[in-house]
């Protein structure tokens, strides 16, 4: 289980990709539900803009929803550093996803 904390380090926007087993996902808009929470930790990687390597712990989201004809499919978010930090990736989904700024402590068992 992932919990939020602050933190430093900035992050970008969460984009999402199609599980390569499905194809392209449909065009539109369609309501999603989280399915799954992927949590890794201890993950080594390279720092944010920089060569430096890291140790850190990595949260990826799964939704699945279904297009007009009823087709289920699965979205895959990037990996995400477990971060408060309000320029972190998390953030900014949690954010949308709950409609306001998630709070300290938050976790992903909520």
């Amino acid at each position: 289980m992932a919990t939020l904390t602050a933190s430093t380090g900035g992050g970008g926007r969460c984009l999402f990709a199609t599980q390569p087993s499905t194809g392209l996902a449909p065009a539109g808009t369609f309501k999603a539900k989280i399915i799954d929470i992927v949590d890794k930790f201890k993950v080594e990687r390279r720092k944010f803009e920089s060569e430096e390597m890291e140790i850190v712990d990595l949260t990826q989201f799964r939704f699945g929803y279904r297009d007009a004809d009823g087709k289920p499919w699965t979205i895959d978010s990037k990996q995400m550093k477990i971060s408060g930090n309000e320029k972190s990736s998390l953030y900014g989904l949690l954010k949308s996803i709950l409609g306001k700024a998630p709070k300290m402590g938050w976790t992903t068992a909520n």
